[in-house]
């Protein structure tokens, strides 16, 4: 995906607020309170909720370098339901070593 592409007609906000509720407004990384709503695959075009993450600023942020490593990251976590995996044992586990990589950023 690039910054210049147009998002998708279904990229509504009652829609990133669905995908805020849904993650409790947590940042589904560092567990701190999110609003940014973000595309996992990058294709502003594909608003699947399956697609769609719930970040903090600071995370959100980071996301912006390295994607493929972001996309491979967002796409092994665990779910349980359509929760992502700050929910669960594995999911804790790799938000933490997701934590340390961007610490040393």
């Amino acid at each position: 995906g690039s910054s210049f592409e147009p998002y998708s007609p279904t990229w509504t906000d009652e829609l990133k607020e669905r995908i805020r509720k849904r993650d409790n407004y947590t940042c589904q990384l560092c567990e701190d309170p999110g609003r940014n709503v973000h595309h996992i695959d990058y294709n502003k075009k594909n608003c699947n909720p399956n697609n769609l993450i719930t970040l903090c600023n600071s995370c959100h942020g980071k996301t912006g370098t390295n994607r493929s490593y972001w996309n491979k990251l967002f796409n092994k976590m665990p779910k349980v339901g359509k929760k992502h995996f700050p929910y669960t044992k594995k999911g804790k586990a790799m938000a933490k070593k997701a934590r340390a990589k961007m610490k040393k950023k």
